[in-house]
C-alpha cells in the first residue's frame, strides 16, 4: 500500500496483515510553518510538527524521500527505513530547441507562495547581474507559476509558456 503525504498516513493502519506499507514523502512538512514565517510567507497547504511527522513516518514499513537531506531528517525522526527515490521524468529523445546565441534558463513550477517568492528573488538577483554584465540570456517560465507574473511585470528576456503539456519538450 503506497500512501502519499503524512496527512494521509492513517490509511496505512488499514493495510491487511503482510502488506508492505510505504509512505511517499514528496516533501518534509515538519517545521514548514517556521521556515515560511522566517521567509516572510504565510503558511499555506499543510505543515506539522516534528512529533506529528514522526507519527506518520512510524506508520510505514518504508519511507520514500526525494532528497538526501530530507531522508536524513526522516531517519532522525523515526526508526522506519528510508530510501531516496528522486522523481524524474522518463528519458525521451526530443530535439534541442535552437539556442539563438543566448544562455537559456528554464523555471518550471506550480503556483504557490513558496515558488512565487523564490522565482521573484531569482529574477531580481538575475536582473541586477544582467544589468552589470549584459549577459545575453533568456528565462523560460513554465507552469501555473506564470499566473503570478503578468507579462507587463517581466523584463523582455523572460518568456512565459504557462501550463505545458510535455515537460520533456520544455527541458529540451
Amino acid at each position: 500500500l503506497i500512501v502519499h503525504y503524512p496527512f494521509l498516513s492513517r490509511a496505512l493502519s488499514h493495510a491487511p496483515p503482510g502488506c508492505l506499507r510505504i509512505l511517499d514523502m514528496h516533501d518534509r512538512f515538519a517545521g514548514r510553518r517556521q521556515v515560511l514565517a522566517a521567509a516572510g510567507l504565510a503558511p499555506e497547504f499543510f505543515h506539522t510538527t516534528e512529533d506529528e511527522e514522526a507519527i506518520a513516518l512510524g506508520r510505514a514499513d518504508l519511507v520514500l524521500a526525494i532528497k538526501r537531506e530530507e531522508a536524513a531528517a526522516f531517519r532522525r525522526a523515526a526508526q522506519t527505513p528510508v530510501v531516496v527515490l528522486p522523481h524524474a521524468e522518463p528519458r525521451r529523445d526530443v530535439p534541442l530547441a535552437p539556442g539563438r546565441g543566448v544562455l537559456r534558463f528554464g523555471l518550471l513550477g506550480a503556483r504557490n507562495s513558496v515558488n512565487r517568492a523564490a522565482t521573484e528573488a531569482f529574477l531580481e538577483a538575475l536582473h541586477a547581474r544582467l544589468r552589470r554584465t549584459l549577459l545575453p540570456c533568456e528565462i523560460v517560465l513554465a507552469g501555473s507559476i506564470c499566473e503570478e507574473f503578468p507579462p507587463a511585470r517581466l523584463p523582455r528576456y523572460v518568456r512565459r509558456l504557462g501550463r505545458i503539456e510535455d515537460v520533456a519538450e520544455f527541458y529540451a
